[in-house]
């Protein structure tokens, strides 16, 4: 028979409301930082269905600079409909706790608890039977790991952490921290932010701890399902922990080998069942990079695929050299210019190669009275 879970713990960090997501354009900017806002809603509506007792936000919440009024009354909004929950938030070094921040000036619902020290501190909850310790960058940097030498007081209560810190290097001023800390400090869970990319929650002896990734990614360095945790801790303080996806729009990246194409329709075909079997449709964000040795002059229509997602980074590194011997062997311009690119046009170089194949699809498309499609 399963124990009853004593705690039910939602754990989500880094979620960058008003990020200025500079690399798309005005409008698709826009559209995902309402993108941010409605996954906010819909991980505090995940967490009121399961009877949270507590939602960890171990920082990064919003870009500071970047926060707008709407956005904060967004916050308080959750948080006021959610009074059976304690909304506990560790300040991270692009949300820092310092004066005139947000988390400074605005008077946050009673049930929010934020902590506004570098050094450890707890807030106690014994109605849970549960303390949660933390800490709050005050800038952008943190350069001491706060629980070193760390020793927590005994009172019988279980130990839950939630704290914005870098697992990855200890010279890190990004605040670092060695996975001995949790063990050590008798941590049962650890709710950690810093790191977009989730690599799961791990356990070391009877102590879980790990980071919840970013809920929506922000950059093709951010690929993939993107999420938050859910974690209950029963009675004999076992813990179990399982990851929900909540991202509205996810980054991919492809490729699609255009080798042997000759025609544009033939192209279009490889590339739209590649969007056919991977099913890319408008909630990706992709980057599609196109490969292989296709014939001289071939185009792709890129608006006719960028219609088919959120957005699209088309890369073209082709190589134009596909039934090359008949402009290697035809004596107008369009095979001067074949030779005369040839050198580059096989170079080990991919850059070389690159450039030098841009400049044969424009100079074929020039010579055929078209106009190049970067012109």
């Amino acid at each position: 028979m399963a124990t009853e879970a004593k705690i039910r713990i939602f754990h989500a960090g880094d979620v960058h409301l008003d990020t200025p997501f500079s690399r798309l354009d005005a409008e698709r900017g826009e559209a995902r930082r309402r993108d941010l806002r409605s996954t906010f809603t819909g991980m505090m509506l995940y967490a009121r269905m399961k009877n949270c007792q507590l939602v960890l936000l171990p920082g990064d919440l919003f870009d500071d600079g970047f926060a707008t009024k709407e956005t904060v009354e967004l916050l308080c909004r959750e948080f006021e409909n959610s009074p059976d929950i304690r909304f506990v938030i560790a300040p991270g070094n692009h949300d820092p706790y310092r004066p005139g921040s947000v988390y400074a000036a605005k008077k946050f619902p009673e049930n929010v608890y934020i902590f506004s020290s570098p050094a450890v501190s707890r807030f106690e909850f014994p109605e849970l039977g549960a303390d949660v310790y933390g800490w709050a960058f005050t800038s952008s940097f943190l350069t001491e790991d706060p629980l070193a030498g760390f020793a927590p007081e005994e009172n019988g209560r279980i130990r839950l952490l939630c704290a914005h810190g870098d697992l990855t290097s200890p010279v890190s001023n990004s605040c670092p921290l060695s996975e001995s800390d949790f063990v050590r400090g008798g941590f049962t869970y650890a709710a950690l932010g810093h790191i977009h990319k989730s690599p799961g929650i791990k356990r070391v002896g009877r102590t879980w701890f790990g980071y919840s990734g970013s809920p929506e990614g922000r950059s093709f360095d951010e690929c993939g399902e993107r999420g938050a945790y859910y974690a209950e801790i029963d009675e004999e303080g076992e813990v179990a922990v399982s990851f929900v996806p909540f991202s509205r729009r996810i980054y991919r990246k492809e490729s699609c080998d255009l080798t042997g194409c000759r025609t544009e329709a033939e192209a279009s075909h490889r590339i739209l069942g590649l969007f056919e079997r991977e099913k890319l449709g408008k909630n990706v964000i992709l980057r599609l990079t196109l490969t292989g040795s296709c014939a001289p002059g071939l185009t792709v229509r890129e608006d006719e695929l960028a219609e088919r997602v959120f957005s699209l980074d088309l890369r073209d590194e082709t190589s134009p050299t596909f039934d090359g011997a008949l402009l290697e062997q035809d004596l107008t311009l369009r095979g001067a210019l074949y030779r005369i690119l040839l050198p580059e046009l096989t170079s080990e170089d991919p850059e070389v190669r690159r450039t030098a194949a841009d400049a044969l699809r424009c100079g074929l498309t020039a010579l055929d009275g078209g106009v190049p499609a970067d012109l």
